[in-house]
């Protein structure tokens, strides 16, 4: 295997790119250049920045190549991993995903530019803090600016590039859009955002009615027996043992399911008050970011509404009030 200058071959035709990711606590986002006589392809792009467009440019010179020259395809389509198309993107460009990538973010910018503001209101009273969530989620939901033509993808396709034949793996629940990608002949799979080795995808809803945490934990041992020698992951370093990652992460997710009754067993019923008494990597919930407070307040309704889902905590809802209580 070579290594350029600005990527390394981490499969035989596979190219890693670290595509910086400013001022965002992910720090880089692997792209992947699967090369191809015909179409090379980027899987993931990094965000609308002029510094990720550089970060694969230059990648792309030590090939010889040029936007113009390549494919793109999309794990799923958060910012950080599509917003980059706005730059990027050529007329002779082919661009696959989802079926539902390009047209999801916007049905939820929707739904939630009203599904946000009691919380907004709950979390801080500052004039100047309720404004940032609108920008900070409309920047996150609105991956990209522009209307590109999409080659969709859907579970059971077969994605063709150098010596690879991918299957196309849906996998709802990080992103309702993510897919994986699965070489059987070389045992690779570009897991996106879905398993990731050493953090915890996460999984945030401010939707009460459907079950984000259900569908990741489906979608994890969708995949999790698949013979896979190396896992390709949106960020972080490629590993092995995918199905002990996998194991990992449900056992993760059910101990925070425990942890959610438990609180609501000692008395605390609504989501701010369980999210503030939850445990956490950081003390001190009251002090956190408004943005740091937005993430924890939807992973915690993320699993609060999985417990409703599986029977073990009722939900009412009175107004813009939301109180969980244990099922009787």
């Amino acid at each position: 295997m070579a290594d350029n200058q600005h990527s390394c071959e981490i499969a035989p035709g596979i190219f890693l790119i670290k595509v910086p990711l400013p001022e965002n606590p992910l720090k880089q986002l692997n792209s992947y250049l699967i090369l191809d006589e015909d179409r090379p392809t980027l899987v993931d792009v990094g965000f609308n920045r002029i510094e990720c467009e550089q970060a694969l440019r230059r990648a792309l010179d030590d090939f010889g190549l040029d936007f113009q020259d390549i494919d793109v395809l999309a794990t799923h389509s958060h910012p950080d991993h599509v917003g980059n198309l706005d730059r990027i993107w050529r007329p002779s460009m082919r661009v696959y995903a989802h079926m539902h990538s390009f047209e999801e973010p916007r049905i939820m910018n929707k739904l939630q530019s009203s599904t946000f503001l009691p919380i907004v209101d709950a979390v801080t009273l500052c004039a100047e803090s309720q404004r940032q969530p609108s920008r900070v989620f409309s920047t996150d939901l609105s991956a990209v600016k522009g209307d590109y033509p999409v080659t969709y993808l859907k579970d059971g396709d077969i994605f063709r590039r150098g010596n690879y034949r991918f299957q196309v793996i849906e996998t709802p629940g990080h992103h309702m859009t993510h897919i994986c990608l699965y070489d059987e002949a070389s045992k690779i799979m570009l897991t996106g955002d879905h398993v990731l080795e050493r953090i915890t995808p996460n999984i945030s809803s401010f939707m009460l009615e459907t079950d984000e945490l259900g569908d990741f934990l489906a979608s994890l041992r969708k995949v999790r027996d698949y013979d896979v020698k190396l896992a390709l992951p949106g960020h972080g370093e490629p590993f092995s043992g995918l199905a002990r990652r996998v194991d990992e992460l449900i056992a993760h997710h059910e101990a925070r399911l425990t942890e959610m009754e438990d609180l609501v067993r000692a008395g605390h019923h609504d989501i701010i008050d369980i999210t503030s008494n939850a445990s956490w990597k950081y003390p001190n919930w009251e002090s956190w970011a408004m943005e740091q407070k937005f993430f924890s307040l939807g992973e915690t309704l993320a699993h609060l509404v999985h417990d409703v889902h599986c029977g073990t905590i009722r939900m009412i809802i009175e107004g813009e009030v939301v109180e969980f209580y244990l099922a009787e």
